[in-house]
């Protein structure tokens, strides 16, 4: 079975810093039930706003992702195998004025249970290390706790300086993992019982604070910002 997640927005929600593209979305948070589930297409559409012809590359830094998993892009030129995480600037992508693309970000789940999140970075074609835009995947299976429960689980403060507080309606959450951008894991916690928790010995910064139940099932993603 595919899912196909189309979100083409008459009125584009994100400009890029560099104000040259606009892009339809930037966070996808993707839920799904992985029974006969083999491919998740998600568009990204974006659109040339400058006044000349513009181009871009894109690379994809994969924060974690379920043994099993793979995933793969189709640009606005070809569509690359399965885990190919980037392309150079012999392959960069071009949008004329006012022209607009759409770019497909595949998760191939295998009908398995599970999580991931990917960050996907839009950055200029001459210098890969400049980002344009960062848009964010997130894909996570269904558990036994109520869509509810799940949408009360917060984070605060967010920005945090050295402890945040959680939001955990019905003690739902049994454990909160954070990671830094390249996916490699700097905090865990136990959340049973716990409503404060102490970040003061990570670097300011960007984080995904992945937040769990009693089984160990995924059950959110929050963004989070050290100051």
């Amino acid at each position: 079975m595919k899912i196909n997640l189309l979100f083409v927005l008459f009125t584009f929600l994100s400009v890029s810093a560099f104000g040259q593209f606009e892009f339809n979305q930037t966070e996808f948070d993707t839920p799904f039930d992985p029974k006969n589930t083999y491919d998740i297409k998600t568009d990204l559409v974006v659109k040339n706003i400058s006044d000349e012809s513009a181009d871009f590359i894109w690379n994809v830094e994969v924060v974690e992702m379920s043994e099993g998993w793979n995933f793969y892009v189709c640009d606005l030129n070809k569509c690359y195998g399965p885990g190919f995480d980037a392309v150079d600037e012999d392959a960069k992508n071009v949008l004329e004025v006012d022209e607009e693309g759409t770019l497909n970000f595949h998760l191939q789940p295998n009908a398995s249970a599970g999580a991931a999140t990917f960050l996907f970075h839009i950055t200029e074609s001459t210098d890969p290390t400049n980002i344009i835009q960062t848009i964010t995947f997130v894909y996570n299976t269904p558990v036994n706790v109520s869509e509810e429960d799940i949408a009360k689980i917060n984070i605060f403060p967010n920005p945090v300086d050295n402890f945040f507080q959680l939001e955990n309606p019905n003690n739902v959450v049994s454990s909160i993992h954070i990671f830094d951008i390249l996916g490699k894991k700097a905090l865990e916690f136990d959340a049973k019982g716990e409503t404060s928790f102490d970040v003061s010995t990570l670097q300011s910064g960007r984080y995904f604070a992945r937040i769990f139940d009693k089984d160990g099932k995924s059950l959110k993603v929050v963004r989070l910002i050290k100051s």
